[in-house]
């Protein structure tokens, strides 16, 4: 079978995507990438076609042409290789995608989906109705949880066979791409202090990740403890973090948090974790989070709100501590009671670490996308 997959922001999804791909090879599949500029791909082991530009020098217009650029060279690929199954991540601009999906549709083609996020976050006024589109002619639907595919159906309850079409596959680990540091040593790199507990927010800031509850919960945790810094690494998206200095300046905290406002290169990820005691996601919203992989792969205990998808990651008291969103004082407290239990710090992680190998293990995850894919492609042939 031959099937192209589409991720047009691999700089970020790209630990997904490759070990997605690598794995499905393996599973005797034709396969082509076509992806953004990410630099280094050294660890894509397939066929892959450098398409979307993500560069972040490109003004809307310039973006707007080679998106559309982009999906053309797709759909000539389509034609030209004869593909069978159109397998795509992300809609950044719904309307164009639903276009270009629909032609594949035309031409024979399987589409299958894989739902990140089942409504963007920064939802534009277009993108209910586009994405909706997308739902009505995909062939089939992943989920990376069950509790999405409530959500999915709730959200498009006049989607025809929404929910036999929409199965669950859950959004594998990222074990083969840690690198483990000696806490010490990746806290000298950081210039972070040795002698305190640090707490870890990682990824990208946006309003729904909670960040303004984390800091309004440290203000509770600092009165207790003066030994915690909460390092918060990542680059700003569609947010200000000038709202969250205020905070830290308010509360009184410019000694207790340290803001690394960037993009995290992939070299330095190693070091956050590996310098951190704890992961923290306060988010209000979420579908699904690489994070709490990421943070389990590097056997770091975590504490989540009980939103989304964490609620079927995050094994609570086994390996790390869930809370109720948007709530400051028992974040403050599931902080607090994790930190002053050595044991619970280092047995949470060991079991997080344990939980991903055996429940999020990519060869599963593979063998189970493959499965949908072969049965898209005899309903395809039973239909031919």
């Amino acid at each position: 079978m031959k099937v192209v997959i589409i991720d047009q922001i691999s700089k970020v999804n790209y630990k997904y995507t490759f070990s997605l791909c690598n794995q499905l090879v393996n599973n005797d599949v034709d396969l082509i990438l076509i992806n953004d500029q990410k630099k280094d791909m050294n660890e894509c082991k397939i066929d892959y076609k450098q398409w979307f530009n993500s560069t972040e020098d490109s003004n809307k217009i310039s973006k707007g042409i080679n998106y559309i650029s982009a999906w053309r060279k797709v759909i000539s690929l389509i034609k030209e290789k004869k593909i069978d199954i159109l397998h795509v991540q992300w809609f950044l601009l719904s309307p164009i995608d639903y276009y270009f999906i629909s032609k594949a549709k035309k031409l024979g083609i399987k589409i299958l989906v894989t739902i990140h996020d089942i409504l963007p976050f920064n939802t534009k006024f277009y993108d209910y109705k586009y994405h909706k589109k997308i739902y009505q002619i995909a062939d089939s639907i992943i989920v990376q949880g069950e509790v999405n595919k409530t959500k999915l159906l709730n959200l498009f309850p006049d989607i025809e066979n929404l929910q036999s079409k929409t199965v669950y596959i859950p959004h594998g680990n990222f074990v083969d791409y840690v690198e483990e540091v000696k806490k010490n040593d990746a806290r000298k790199y950081l210039n972070l202090p040795e002698n305190k507990v640090i707490l870890l927010f990682f990824g990208q800031i946006k309003k729904v990740k909670g960040l303004d509850v984390l800091i309004k919960a440290m203000k509770q945790v600092c009165d207790k403890r003066k030994d915690v810094l909460l390092v918060i690494a990542g680059k700003v998206w569609d947010d200000n973090f000038e709202v969250y200095d205020k905070l830290i300046n308010e509360n009184g905290l410019t000694d207790f948090i340290r803001g690394d406002i960037k993009y995290i290169a992939d070299q330095d990820v190693k070091y956050y974790f590996g310098s951190s005691d704890v992961v923290i996601l306060p988010y209000k919203n979420v579908y699904q989070s690489g994070v709490v992989q990421l943070a389990y792969s590097y056997k770091k205990p975590v504490i989540a709100t009980n939103v989304g998808a964490f609620k079927e990651v995050v094994e609570n008291e086994i390996s790390g501590l869930l809370v109720p969103p948007d709530n400051v004082e028992c974040l403050s407290n599931a902080i607090l009671s994790m930190i002053n239990d050595k044991e619970k710090l280092d047995k949470y992680g060991v079991n997080g670490y344990k939980i991903i190998n055996d429940k999020f293990g990519w060869p599963e995850i593979a063998s189970k996308v493959y499965n949908i894919y072969s049965l898209l492609i005899n309903k395809s042939n039973q239909h031919s």
